[in-house]
């Protein structure tokens, strides 16, 4: 994981706050030595207020922690290549088995994947088939179960449709975000946290291991790996606006640009290193046996249904709290049922914190057939 060691401007002895924290359990890049870290700190003429506050910026070049791939069969499938797991002891965690430096955990963490400095498009579904060839180009596709994505696909496997390969696995750097300066076509996939390729500010006022005083603040690249590794940024002297670098048209054209900067918020009792427990009230229905919610986000939405991740599978919630473990929601595809709700009941949303969540809830009969769907509802997660 990378880290930031700083020392407060008021010599209160802090010593360490985490760049990337873990969220629910499990680490995203960046982190190790696949991201560079050049914190700074905040303008000159700052309150003192604001003036405890730092900023880092957090370039993503890859290369740890992610599966080699191999051809499928470049003559008859042109770009399309599989990385296999040895053991799959659970499909949203399809490393985890025998080969547990590989860190992807589907229903944990956002899965970031590139074909070079090319950004890859999940097509992952429950009936879904990458295409191979030009047609397909830049997408890839977890199979969750046997037979999803490619015809005779076992399940955890990773198919991935990467134009030009030189190198089947991960060779990105913290000097630049691919060989060579982010175009070379090397395969990354993995866990991505929300601070890669962003500008964050922490609090020094604390030593902080769970990024409890972090957030961050604007997207500071213009896609996944299209960076340099000694990017930085700067605040104008009273602290209102942040300059920074992007890089765009493969690196033909750098720019400059400029953020507002927004005042640090009071701090509160939210624990967002993990899911937060949204619970839904749901009332008794005439017919209904069991009830679940199904609920997403809008940056994850195809063809008008916002699902969770970027795999088009509904998501659901049906339990009255949190499950443990790598499974706090199920898929529609799991066909796991409702929770009992004849009289009414309570179902908890496992819900990302500081999103804008939809939900519904679908009441099922004795059979868990559908009885009725209620209308999307939205709110805004602390």
């Amino acid at each position: 994981m990378n880290s930031n060691n700083c020392v407060s401007p008021a010599g209160n002895g802090v010593s360490f706050v985490a760049s990337e924290p873990p969220f629910a359990g499990v680490y995203g890049h960046p982190w190790g030595f696949d991201a560079g870290s050049h914190p700074n700190a905040a303008g000159v003429n700052a309150s003192a207020y604001e003036s405890i506050r730092a900023y880092d910026n957090l370039p993503v070049g890859g290369g740890q922690d992610e599966p080699t791939f191999a051809a499928v069969n470049l003559a008859a499938k042109p770009q399309l290549y599989v990385a296999t797991p040895a053991l799959v002891a659970d499909p949203d965690d399809p490393f985890g088995g025998s080969d547990g430096t590989v860190a992807i955990n589907r229903k944990l963490m956002a899965t970031g994947a590139s074909c070079g400095s090319h950004p890859l498009i999940d097509v992952s579904g429950p009936s879904s088939s990458i295409v191979a060839g030009a047609a397909g180009s830049y997408t890839y596709c977890f199979a969750r179960t046997a037979g999803e994505c490619y015809a005779g696909s076992t399940a955890g496997q990773v198919y991935a449709n990467c134009p030009g390969v030189v190198w089947t696995y991960c060779t990105g750097t913290t000097i630049h975000g691919g060989t060579p300066l982010g175009v070379g076509n090397d395969i990354c996939v993995g866990n991505i946290g929300n601070g890669a390729d962003a500008i964050t500010q922490y609090s020094l006022d604390r030593t902080d291991y769970l990024g409890a005083s972090r957030r961050v603040l604007v997207s500071a690249t213009s896609r996944l790996r299209m960076t340099f590794g000694f990017e930085n940024n700067q605040l104008l002297p009273d602290n209102s606006w942040i300059l920074y670098r992007q890089e765009l048209l493969n690196y033909q054209r750098p720019e400059m640009w400029m953020a507002k900067n927004l005042p640090y918020p009071p701090t509160d009792s939210v624990a967002r290193g993990t899911y937060e427990p949204l619970a839904v009230s749901v009332p008794a229905v005439a017919g209904t046996a069991y009830a679940l919610v199904e609920f997403g986000y809008q940056e994850y939405a195809q063809g008008g249904v916002p699902y969770c991740t970027t795999r088009a599978d509904t998501c659901q919630a049906n339990a009255a709290a949190i499950p443990t473990g790598n499974a706090p929601f199920v898929f529609t595809s799991e066909a796991a049922g409702g929770l009992a709700c004849a009289s009414g009941c309570t179902v908890t949303i496992p819900s990302i914190p500081q999103r804008t969540l939809y939900y519904r809830v679908r009441y099922l009969n004795s059979s868990n057939v559908t009885v009725s769907v209620s209308n999307w509802n939205v709110t805004v997660v602390p």
